[in-house]
């Protein structure tokens, strides 16, 4: 990606879940991340609070790599 001309992308479902291995891989490339996709299921009963858990996992994940955007769909 670095060589393409990139300085970031998203995440992607075969990176490191490892904030610290992941943030150590990118920087070698001066990379960084910008946000994530989230598959929500507000709308089907009973996963709201497994919805709501997984968000802020997420959240707290891409704070961590100095992200600010999470691409959130239903």
């Amino acid at each position: 990606m670095a060589e393409a001309g990139f300085a970031g992308s998203e995440i992607g479902n075969k990176y490191p879940q490892d904030p610290a291995v992941l943030k150590a891989a990118l920087g070698k490339r001066g990379l960084q991340i910008s946000s994530a996709w989230f598959s929500s299921f507000f709308s089907e009963e009973g996963r709201e609070e497994e919805t709501v858990q997984a968000f802020v996992e997420k959240m707290n994940f891409l704070k961590a790599m100095g992200a600010k955007v999470i691409n959130l769909c239903e």
